[in-house]
């Protein structure tokens, strides 16, 4: 189980060995275990799921494709009867011991017609027979019917001493499972950190943006200010009532204006008017940009429709610009920036990449590789840093068809992105030491 656990982290999961409050999938090797019977009966927002499930989604993600996570989950999920044998005794009706027997076989389980040591479970519907006692000899667990019916409702196996045949029917399974309303909203945002659907069925991301969040915040903030004098309100044509007036006072100024005639000393039959002059609302200045790529303008150019969106979204979330056109770069007759990129597919022949016009200074050229790294560490790494950064010269390149190429100390992104370099230049790779390899590739380097 470390070894999954560890494929699990390299793709960017979160394990746990603990089961909290905030755990999203549980990898079933022994259903006979208190986690197992716990998400049973208490926590119906977790998915069971088969240790065969990482492994396809490790198989997807180390060829660079974005697996579909709810078909897969759908594909990997435990079934309810995984790893049980069961016998049934008692049911002289035999189309409905065949209905039995069907079940058992479409939701995991193997029937077993005749009772040996190695059944797990025993469905009787009365406590006597052969088979019932022998059952007890062999420590086999006997079932009521109910717990084979109630199993397959839950998806799980539910707790057998709750079905007893000494238990009255109506009784049977009381507790055994706690229903409760799952939130795929919620279960969602557990899931994947911070959004992680680009669209249509939620996606499972790489490394380099399974932990990505969007930090956008409302940049503009109305403050209104202004003392309001305490004075008693007139009734004029613009009187309302005295709570409700001293309401829309708020965020005004207040002038009095003696009517003509009026003398300061003495009573008036028309008292001060208070004329209000409202005050303009301020506004606070825009948050400074922080994101990964804040200052960087980067025009994308030869991805699908499909990987330009993600591009698009990661980019912008983390404080990109984004440019339309070619003639958006800095001009060639001002200074030069090194903060303008031609981003370009890592499989792109170089002989593909178009030439750039002479009136622009010439913007570094790097691959989406390099966006995935940037992203998995968290933050800004020159394109320079890392050969798979920056478009390969030539490939494939010739005689590599002959290497088996094997590696170790890889992991997390580096793994992924090794693993593409040496298809793209031609060679063969496998996760495995094997008589076949011709090459071992570490991390300090090829041995």
């Amino acid at each position: 189980m470390s070894e999954l656990a560890n494929v699990a982290s390299q793709m960017g999961a979160i394990h746990k060995l603990d089961l909290t409050s905030d755990v999203t999938h549980l990898i079933v090797g022994d259903a006979d275990t208190p986690k197992y019977k716990f998400v049973a009966k208490e926590r119906p927002d977790v998915k069971c799921l088969l240790p065969t499930w990482i492994e396809a989604l490790r198989e997807l993600w180390m060829e660079g494709g974005e697996p579909d996570v709810r078909a897969l989950e759908s594909q990997y999920t435990l079934p309810a009867l995984h790893n049980l044998r069961i016998c049934v005794t008692g049911f002289d009706d035999m189309a409905y011991r065949k209905k039995l027997e069907d079940l058992v076989h479409i939701n995991g389980g193997e029937y077993r017609a005749n009772l040996t040591k190695d059944v797990t479970h025993l469905i009787a519907k009365e406590a006597s027979g052969a088979k019932y006692k022998y059952a007890i000899d062999w420590n086999i667990k006997i079932v009521a019917v109910e717990w084979l019916a109630e199993s397959l409702e839950r998806g799980m196996i539910l707790d057998e001493k709750l079905y007893s045949l000494f238990t009255p029917p109506a009784e049977r399974g009381r507790d055994a499972w706690i229903r409760r309303t799952v939130s795929n909203s919620s279960l969602g945002k557990r899931m994947f950190d911070g959004d992680a659907a680009l669209g249509g069925p939620r996606k499972l991301r790489r490394v380099a943006s399974t932990k990505l969040s969007s930090q956008n915040v409302g940049l503009w903030t109305n403050i209104v200010s202004g003392d309001i004098p305490a004075e008693k309100p007139n009734r004029d044509q613009w009187s309302e009532q005295p709570a409700a007036r001293e309401s829309s006072m708020q965020g005004t100024s207040s002038t009095n204006v003696r009517s003509e005639g009026t003398s300061s000393d003495g009573p008036s039959r028309s008292s001060a008017t208070t004329v209000r002059t409202p005050v303009p609302p301020q506004v606070a200045a825009p948050s400074p940009k922080m994101g990964i790529f804040a200052g960087k303008r980067l025009y994308l150019h030869g991805f699908n429709e499909k990987k330009s969106a993600v591009l698009h979204k990661h980019l912008l979330s983390h404080d990109a610009e984004i440019l339309l056109d070619l003639l958006s770069f800095t001009p060639s007759t001002t200074s030069s920036s090194d903060n303008e990129f031609f981003l370009v597919p890592h499989d792109m022949p170089m002989d593909q990449i178009p030439s750039l016009p002479d009136s622009i200074h010439p913007p570094v050229v790097a691959t989406d590789m390099w966006i995935e790294r940037n992203l998995h560490q968290k933050q800004y790494i020159r394109p320079e840093a890392n050969v798979t950064n920056t478009p390969f010269q030539r490939f494939p390149i010739p005689g590599f068809e002959r290497l088996a190429v094997c590696s170790t100390k890889f992991e997390g992104v580096d793994l992924l992105h090794m693993s593409k370099a040496v298809k793209l230049m031609g060679a063969t790779y496998d996760e495995d030491f094997t008589p076949k390899a011709s090459v071992l590739q570490t991390g300090s380097g090829i041995l």
